[in-house]
């Protein structure tokens, strides 16, 4: 395991010429998927070991970091709500078992369930999660959920055929879906 030989990891801000124009503090922890949140001043990433991994949260101006998931679980892939006052995020063992959860940022009250599925997304406007779920003989398709108005909580089929459909991105004006 990487910790075990003594290796340092960092969280580096590289503009697109790829100069860098900001380092994080370094940490003997392993760390993946950051995401920055909408005012741009934290980052949410899956932290820990492989297998074991748990959601936390940088904030760039104080560098200091916390831990928002505190069940001993695996956590994954945080998405940020465009106001930056929810996280979602992956639960469980990394298969077709996984649980979308949703918690807020500030880690003043516990996560809960949002739908079976992984790999979430959120389109700019806060209306729809976007996500993967995987069906038999289908293997991982995208689905999205309403999270205002009357279809609320119900999920849809985007894109069901077979292979693999791979972490669904909304475009910034949302009308793609990548």
């Amino acid at each position: 395991a990487p910790e075990e030989v003594g290796l340092r990891f960092q969280l580096v801000w590289v503009d697109r010429s790829g100069k860098v124009v900001e380092t994080m503090p370094d940490t003997d922890m392993q760390m993946w998927h950051p995401r920055i949140s909408p005012d741009g001043n934290r980052i949410a990433f899956s932290g820990g070991t492989r297998g074991r991994g748990a959601i936390y949260i940088l904030d760039m101006k104080r560098r200091t970091q916390s831990r928002l998931t505190l069940q001993d679980a695996q956590y994954d892939y945080p998405a940020w709500a465009p106001v930056g006052t929810q996280i979602y995020f992956d639960f469980g063992p990394g298969s077709t078992n996984d649980t979308i959860k949703v918690q807020p940022a500030d880690g003043n009250s516990l996560a809960r369930d949002v739908v079976t599925g992984f790999h979430p997304s959120l389109s700019r406007d806060g209306k729809y999660l976007f996500y993967e779920s995987t069906k038999e003989g289908l293997g991982a398709n995208l689905w999205y959920l309403p999270l205002q108005g009357t279809e609320t909580q119900q999920p849809v089929a985007f894109l069901e055929v077979p292979g693999h459909q791979r972490r669904p991105q909304p475009s910034p004006d949302g009308q793609f879906i990548a």
